[in-house]
């Protein structure tokens, strides 16, 4: 059975930084840090025709967004990253995911496209084999500092991300680029977690947030960034 849970997301300046931390710290539902923090890393595929980016930008309710994911650093000359492919699920504010955990997949920037992608194919089932195929197009390769904090009751999770860097790798057509940077303006990203039947705390949440902001993904972002649009 699929855990539903939702994700709503707000993106702000990282001048409003510590304003938001302090909100955090003092607000009545008692959030603690639930991990340490750490480097989140995340290689975006999507269809030739950016099926994920434009079903979010045009509001679809039902669209899927694939990624492959791994902690610490971006990448390293001796030591094999562990990471998990990613098919999120998502109808209106809704979703799931269905994670493949891929062991010893090196990324680095001798790493080589193809063997990447057979890498992880050789690890999916039939059905998400199909499913990748449609969506293998890599477009861009992210990372962000993530700090973790969950109530008191432990039905609502806050995430905050910061120091975002963007790598486009459209036309990176043997190697990953590690390298070349994309301009992004300093933007960070605080996201509730919660699941379906908790809806109801959001409320409090959502009246009394001290930031004006929009809400929009990393990875939308990310493509806006290496598309200049």
């Amino acid at each position: 059975m699929n855990n539903y849970r939702s994700e709503i997301k707000f993106v702000c300046y990282e001048h409003n930084y510590y304003l938001l931390k302090n909100w955090i710290k003092l607000h009545e539902f008692n959030f603690f840090k639930e991990y340490e923090d750490r480097n989140v890393n995340n290689i975006y595929f999507d269809s030739l025709n950016y099926k994920a980016f434009n079903d979010n930008l045009i509001g679809i309710p039902s669209r899927l967004k694939v990624r492959y994911r791994w902690y610490g650093n971006l990448f390293s000359e001796n030591k094999k990253n562990e990471g998990s492919l990613e098919f999120k699920f998502k109808k209106n504010i809704y979703g799931y995911k269905k994670v493949f955990k891929i062991n010893n997949l090196t990324l680095n920037p001798n790493s080589n496209w193809s063997d990447i992608k057979n890498k992880i194919l050789k690890t999916l089932t039939p059905e998400y084999k199909i499913l990748f195929n449609r969506n293998s197009e890599k477009i861009l390769i992210n990372q962000y500092k993530r700090e973790y904090f969950i109530s008191k009751n432990k039905k609502l999770r806050i995430t905050l991300d910061k120091n975002i860097k963007i790598f486009d790798q459209r036309f990176t057509f043997e190697k990953p680029n590690f390298k070349f940077k994309n301009y992004t303006q300093d933007h960070l990203v605080i996201e509730f977690k919660f699941n379906k039947e908790d809806k109801i705390l959001l409320n409090d949440l959502d009246i009394n947030i001290p930031i004006k902001a929009s809400r929009n993904s990393k990875y939308i972002n990310g493509v806006r960034s290496v598309l200049g649009r």
